[in-house]
């Protein structure tokens, strides 16, 4: 099955994207096209690495009604405080292209901080989604879930995961619904709207639980949930130049591995070796008892 790949790229992520999560994502993941969403001043240094593997998207085109300053100046007039507006401008988007006519009707959102390490599939025979469960919780998701859709958690575990695959219709659906809560807003504004004043300025909605737990609302069936072994504490174990002995090293059991900006290095040699270790040993426990616990 055809599978297009859609990866917004902020500038702070930038220089990893290009020399780990890109290449990475050429080596084990099959696709059909990647997209890249990001500022025009990144796409020179894109196309000099990549110009004839990916196709850029102007960040701020690639839905009609959001860019990065009018979300800015949303939330400037409510709650005078913009220092979230690229996070849930990235989440925006993510959703918003959706109504690109020109991509898959399955795409998948990675990440541009994730590093993939080995090959794996995301929609099985049956043409489900794959889903990768994790263990995070955090309630303004649901707080926010329940007052905008009027569903609340369906499933014990998180969807939060570094990708995500979108059915298009499914994104359009779920806009649809959203929109008609206000017909003088845009879907977006109405997320901001729903959202407590207390959270704006934090984390008050999730694209992925959102999507996710309203498909197992209305069509679980599309779903597979699995469990994939990652880890997201990259940049603190591996510093900002990780070691490539150390990243195949942890392909025995790790499927991706994140390095988020604000984290700092804490592990030197040999004390990260033995992390590593650790690490797979985890790894294989977590992956055994999932599926003795899914029988």
């Amino acid at each position: 099955m055809e599978l297009d790949i859609i990866i917004p790229i902020k500038s702070d992520s930038l220089k990893l994207a290009i020399e780990l999560t890109i290449p990475s994502i050429l080596t084990h993941l099959s696709f059909n096209k990647i997209y890249i969403l990001t500022k025009l001043e990144n796409f020179e240094m894109i196309n000099l690495n990549f110009e004839d593997s990916v196709i850029l998207l102007n960040e701020d085109k690639v839905c009609e009604g959001i860019t990065f300053q009018k979300v800015s100046e949303y939330l400037k007039n409510k709650i005078d405080n913009t220092s979230r507006t690229g996070w849930y401008f990235q989440q925006f988007i993510k959703l918003g292209i959706s109504k690109n006519t020109t991509i898959t009707s399955n795409y998948l959102v990675w990440d541009a901080d994730a590093v993939v390490l080995k090959q794996m599939n995301f929609i099985n025979d049956k043409k489900q989604i794959f889903i990768t469960k994790s263990d995070e919780h955090h309630q303004p998701y649901f707080n926010t879930l329940e007052k905008l859709i009027n569903i609340k958690k369906q499933v014990k575990f998180s969807f939060i995961s570094e990708h995500m695959i979108f059915n298009k219709e499914c994104v359009v659906n779920l806009i649809n619904i959203i929109s008609k809560k206000d017909a003088m807003k845009i879907w977006w504004e109405i997320i901001l709207d729903t959202i407590e004043v207390k959270h704006l300025n934090k984390s008050g909605f999730s694209e992925y639980e959102t999507y996710g737990n309203y498909l197992m609302s209305t069509s679980p069936s599309l779903l597979k949930i699995r469990f994939l072994p990652n880890f997201r504490s990259g940049k603190e174990l591996l510093g900002e130049d990780p070691s490539r002995f150390l990243l195949k090293l942890l392909s025995i059991e790790y499927y991706y591995i994140s390095f988020e900006s604000f984290q700092k290095t804490k592990y030197s040699f040999p004390l990260k070796q033995l992390k590593v270790l650790y690490l797979l040993l985890l790894a294989k426990y977590k992956k055994i008892n999932f599926i003795i616990n899914n029988r």
